[in-house]
């Protein structure tokens, strides 16, 4: 089974064959274009679907999912521009995309030829495609919108919640609880997907798996691997191959 990432500012793009996750749920909207196989989904309930088309899962939603051919997987974060677009569009735990036979010939484009252009123009699909914007999408309370930041520059995405209640002027219980309320994520489950971006990232610049999990403030390897299966539904080696 081979493996392809391609990390652009606008997003990620994942090429992989005859794959499959365990359950997990991303603090990014996902969309899985199946290329010569049918993709199958299973929620926690266990109901399972089996699509032909591609299927895009917004953020938080806890499923797993699997094909025995080739896909391509997109990703964008819930605070980035486009990840904002998909959040104001797509309410449903699953929303499957028409014209697959365009998205696919999209999605060969971008593993047969791989540059930056051709994975740019299919995670700004759902904006230029679509037609989708951010427009009547819900806006964020600004004291978490600045916690957040807080927490991205913050070494290892390690800042203690009564230090951020602090720095925007609330209670450590009433952040916790905002914060919940306003991402989908506790604290420290969205600071675990901080430091779990930054060690998919060295990753994928070539560290060795512990290194990349200490220098993302991973206590050793398996500390690492809980929290990828958990939040991306695959251990690291997935990623390093």
């Amino acid at each position: 089974m081979g493996s392809t990432f391609h990390m652009r500012p606008s997003g990620l793009a994942h090429h992989t064959s005859g794959s499959s996750t365990s359950p997990h749920a991303l603090h990014a909207h996902k969309l899985v274009i199946p290329l010569d196989a049918p993709l199958h989904l299973t929620w926690p309930s266990g109901r399972t679907l089996t699509l032909d088309a591609p299927a895009l899962v917004p953020a938080h939603v806890t499923q797993s999912m699997g094909s025995d051919g080739e896909t391509l997987a997109l990703f964008w974060e819930v605070e980035d521009p486009l990840g904002q677009v998909l959040g104001a569009n797509v309410c449903r735990p699953l929303h499957v995309l028409e014209d697959a036979a365009w998205w696919r010939g999209l999605a060969r484009e971008v593993i047969d030829a791989g540059t930056d252009d051709a994975v740019d123009a299919i995670l700004e699909a759902p904006r230029t495609r679509l037609g989708w914007d951010a427009r009547g999408g819900r806006r964020q309370d600004g004291r978490i919108t600045k916690t957040q930041r807080l927490l991205k520059e913050s070494p290892g995405g390690r800042l203690p919640l009564e230090v951020a209640a602090r720095a925007v002027g609330l209670s450590g219980s009433r952040l916790s609880h905002l914060f919940t309320g306003e991402t989908g994520m506790t604290y420290r489950r969205y600071s675990l997907w901080l430091r779990a971006h930054d060690a998919m990232r060295r990753l994928l610049e070539g560290a060795p798996i512990t290194q990349a999990a200490l220098d993302s403030g991973f206590s050793d390897h398996a500390h690492l691997t809980r929290t990828m299966r958990s939040l991306f539904g695959q251990p690291p080696s997935y990623i390093t191959g």
